[in-house]
């Protein structure tokens, strides 16, 4: 018989093998995953940071979580995106 455990709450990130690590612009995040919380699954995106305070230097873990309605428009916002016709009748 399967154990069953409450997943709410929780959440996992993993490492971002689309990101360039050897690339100071690439903007996309370090870790990305999610987490359930009030039983909506949102979608986690993390970035770290170096930087220094009183002489000493520290890092630190910036979060992002995404709704899936926030998710769905961005989808439906490049869907709506219209193809340019190449095909110029002469």
């Amino acid at each position: 018989m399967a154990t069953m455990y409450n997943n709410e709450k929780s959440g996992v990130l993993f490492i971002n093998d689309k990101r360039n690590p050897n690339d100071p612009e690439d903007k996309k995040p370090n870790f990305t995953g999610n987490i359930q919380i009030d039983g909506v699954k949102y979608s986690l995106s993390a970035w770290t940071r170096e930087y220094e305070k009183d002489g000493e230097q520290r890092k630190l873990i910036s979060i992002k979580a995404t709704h899936p309605d926030d998710m769905k428009q961005f989808s439906a916002k490049q869907e709506e995106t219209p193809i340019p016709n190449n095909d110029i009748p002469f």
